[in-house]
C-alpha cells in the first residue's frame, strides 16, 4: 500500500476524522459524518448520484442528509445537463440555491488522464472531454434563506407562511430550513408547505466533542452566563460558526431571515451567518430577552439589519414602529 504513495484509514476511525480536517481537497461517493465542519477553503467534489435513482425526496432521510450535503459541495456530477437540472430544479429544487458547478463528461470522454479532473479544479481551466455549468443564475435572483421551526406554535409557522407567500418568485430562491422534526406527522407537514421551495432539515450533533454539545445546552438553559461572561460567548460564537459549517458548509446567502418562536440555535447561527442582509421576524424572543436582561436587550438588535415584531409588543417602545406586524 505505501508503494502507491496513498495512505489508507478506516471509515470513522480517528485517522479518517483527521484526513478529513486537514484536508485540501475532499473526493469522495458517500456522505461525510454529520459532525463533520467543512472549512471555507477546502474543496469538495462528491457526485450525489443518489439522486438520479431516487423515485422521491420527500423523506426526513433526504432533507436532513442529502439535502445539507449537497450545500456542502463545491463539485457534483450528472449524466447530462437535461438530467442535472430534471434532478435538480425539478424533482428537488434545491438546486436553485446551489452555488457549486456541475461536472459533465462529454462523449469523446476525457483526454488527459486521470489527473484531469483535479487538474481543472486546481487551475479553473478548461478540460478536454468535460465541462463544468451552474445550476442557477447568480447575477439576477438573489438566495434568501429562512431559520424556523416546524415544531413551534401555529402561530410561528403563520409567519413562515406569510414570509414564503410574500417572496417574489422572480427575483429570489427561497429555502426553510427547520430543526430536526422527530415525528412522521411534522416531517410531512413540512413537506406539504410551498413544495417548489426547497427545504433543509438538521440532524446531529453540533460538533464531534459531546463537551461542547452539552456546554452549549448549559449555555441555553443558563443564558445569564452566556450574557456576563466574554469568555463564554467567545466560545459560544465559535460554536456557532462550527455549527453553520456544519449545516450549510461555506454557503453564503443574500438574506438570512430568523422567523417565529425558534429559540436560541437559530438567532446565534444567524448572528454569525455569512449573508449580506439579516432579517429578525420575531413573536416572542424580544420581550423575552427585555423582561430577563432590560439593560442588555438592544444589544441583541444589533444582530440585524431590519427588525419586525407585533404592533402590541410594548417592551420596543417606539422603536422601529414602521416595521410593526400588523
Amino acid at each position: 500500500m505505501k508503494k502507491t504513495g496513498v495512505d489508507y484509514v478506516k471509515e470513522e476511525s480517528r485517522e479518517y476524522l483527521e484526513a478529513l480536517s486537514q484536508a485540501g481537497y475532499i473526493i469522495g461517493n458517500m456522505v461525510l459524518p454529520g459532525s463533520f465542519v467543512k472549512k471555507e477553503a477546502q474543496v469538495y467534489f462528491n457526485p450525489m448520484l443518489e439522486i438520479y435513482d431516487r423515485k422521491s425526496v420527500e423523506t426526513a432521510e433526504f432533507l436532513s442528509v442529502t439535502a445539507r450535503e449537497l450545500l456542502k459541495t463545491d463539485y457534483i456530477y450528472a449524466p447530462s445537463k437535461s438530467k442535472a437540472k430534471e434532478a435538480w430544479l425539478e424533482k428537488c429544487t434545491l438546486g436553485k440555491v446551489y452555488d457549486g458547478n456541475v461536472i459533465i463528461e462529454k462523449k469523446e470522454g476525457l483526454k488527459e488522464g486521470r489527473g484531469s479532473l483535479l487538474e481543472r479544479i486546481r487551475s479553473q481551466n478548461a478540460v478536454p472531454g468535460m465541462e463544468f455549468f451552474s445550476l442557477r443564475n447568480q447575477e439576477e435572483r438573489k438566495k434568501v434563506l429562512i431559520l424556523s421551526s416546524w415544531k413551534a406554535e401555529r402561530e410561528a409557522k403563520l409567519v413562515v407562511r406569510k414570509l414564503a407567500d410574500s417572496m417574489d418568485r422572480e427575483k429570489y430562491d427561497t429555502v426553510i430550513y427547520s430543526g430536526w422534526l422527530g415525528s412522521r406527522g411534522d416531517v410531512k407537514e413540512f413537506l406539504a408547505f410551498e413544495k417548489e421551495i426547497p427545504k433543509v432539515m438538521g440532524a446531529g450533533r453540533m460538533t464531534l466533542s459531546e463537551e461542547d454539545f452539552l456546554n452549549y445546552r448549559m449555555i441555553e438553559k443558563n443564558p445569564a452566563l452566556y450574557l456576563e461572561n466574554p469568555e463564554i460567548r467567545r466560545y459560544m460564537r465559535m460554536l456557532a460558526q462550527r455549527e453553520w459549517g456544519r449545516l450549510f458548509g461555506s454557503s453564503s446567502w443574500d438574506v438570512v431571515i430568523m422567523a417565529g418562536s425558534t429559540g436560541y440555535l437559530p438567532y446565534y447561527l444567524a448572528a454569525e451567518a455569512p449573508a449580506k442582509m439579516k432579517v429578525l421576524v420575531d413573536l416572542d424572543f424580544l420581550p423575552y430577552i427585555h423582561e430577563k436582561y432590560p439593560a442588555r436587550w438592544r444589544k441583541a438588535l444589533t444582530v440585524f439589519d431590519r427588525i419586525y415584531a407585533p404592533a402590541d409588543c410594548q417592551q420596543l417602545g417606539d422603536y422601529g414602529k414602521e416595521n410593526r406586524l400588523g
